[in-house]
C-alpha cells in the first residue's frame, strides 16, 4: 500500500493507495489489466488525474471517499481500444466530481456511484466518435440514504459510421428522502450514417425526492452546414467548429491542461471526417 506523499503513482506497482494529504495526484496505468483501490481519508481534499497507456486495454478503479473528504477526478483517453470501470463509494458528507473524455475506436466506459447521507457527486463525460468507432458509456448512480445529490452530464459527437451510446440508471433507495438525482445526455450526429443511442431510466423507492432524466439526439441541419461553408469554411472546418463548441463546456473541467489540449488536437488532426 502507498500512503501518499508520492504524487506520481503507478497502478501496476501499487494496487492499494491511501491518500491522506491534500494535494494533486497522477495515477499511471500501464499494465494489461490494472486494478487499483484508492481510499481518500477523512477530510482530505485530493485532485486526481488518470493516465492510460496503450498497454492498458482494461482497467478497474475503486474509490472510497471517506467522511467529509473531497475528490476531483479527471482523465482523457485516446487509446484505440479500452475498457474502464470505476466504482465510487462516497461516505457521509463526502464530495466527488469527475470529468472524463474519450477518443478511440472501441470504448467501454462503466461507472457505479454509491452515495450516502449528505454526499454529493457530479460526473461529466464527453466522447468524440469517427470512422466506425463504437463508444458505450454506462452510468449507474445508487443513492442509499437521504439528503444527497447526484448529477450526470454526458455529451457525444458521432461522425461517419460511428456509434455513441449513453445508458444511465438512477436508483433511489428506501430511506433516501430528500435526495436529488439529475441525468442528462446529448449526442450530436454530423453525418447520415452516424448513430446515437440514449437509454435513461429511474428506479425510485422513496416519496420525498427530486429526480429527472433526459436524453436528446440532434442532427446538424444541412442548410446550416451549407450556410457556414458559403462563408469560406470547408466541411472539415465546420465540423471541427461545431464539435469544439458542443463539447467545450465539459472539456474545460479537465484538471490537466495537457489533457484538454490532447482532446482538441484529436479533433483537429482528423484529415477526413
Amino acid at each position: 500500500m502507498v500512503k501518499t506523499a508520492k504524487h506520481l503513482i503507478y497502478a501496476k506497482e501499487n494496487n492499494k493507495i491511501e491518500i491522506n494529504q491534500n494535494g494533486a495526484y497522477r495515477i499511471h496505468f500501464r499494465g494489461v489489466k490494472d486494478k487499483v483501490n484508492i481510499t481518500v481519508k477523512q477530510g482530505v481534499r485530493a485532485f486526481v488525474s488518470e493516465r492510460f497507456c496503450p498497454k492498458t486495454p482494461q482497467a478497474e478503479v475503486c474509490f472510497v471517499v471517506e467522511k467529509d473528504a473531497e475528490v476531483v477526478l479527471s482523465s482523457f483517453s485516446d487509446i484505440s481500444s479500452i475498457q474502464i470501470r470505476h466504482n465510487i463509494n462516497i461516505a457521509e458528507h463526502g464530495n466527488f466530481s469527475g470529468y472524463f473524455g474519450f477518443f478511440g475506436a472501441n470504448v467501454q466506459d462503466n461507472w457505479q456511484l454509491d452515495l450516502n447521507k449528505g454526499s454529493n457527486a457530479e460526473l461529466n463525460a464527453v466522447s468524440f466518435c469517427k470512422d466506425t468507432d463504437n463508444h458505450s458509456h454506462i452510468i449507474t448512480t445508487n443513492q442509499l440514504q437521504g439528503d444527497n445529490k447526484v448529477k450526470f452530464r454526458g455529451r457525444g459527437i458521432a461522425v461517419m459510421q460511428s456509434i455513441c451510446q449513453f445508458v444511465t440508471k438512477g436508483i433511489i433507495q428506501k430511506a433516501s428522502a430528500g435526495s436529488v438525482c439529475s441525468h442528462k445526455s446529448k449526442v450530436l450526429t454530423l453525418s447520415d450514417e452516424a448513430k446515437a443511442e440514449i437509454d435513461p431510466s429511474l428506479y425510485i423507492d422513496e416519496y420525498d425526492v427530486s429526480a429527472g432524466h433526459s436524453g436528446s439526439v440532434g442532427r446538424v441541419n444541412k442548410e446550416e452546414l451549407f450556410y457556414m461553408m458559403s462563408r469560406g469554411l470547408s466541411e472539415h472546418e465546420v465540423i471541427k467548429l461545431i464539435s469544439n463548441g458542443f463539447l467545450v463546456s465539459r472539456i474545460e473541467g479537465f484538471l490537466i491542461t495537457s489533457d484538454r489540449k490532447r482532446f482538441y488536437q484529436a479533433i483537429e488532426q482528423q484529415d477526413k471526417l
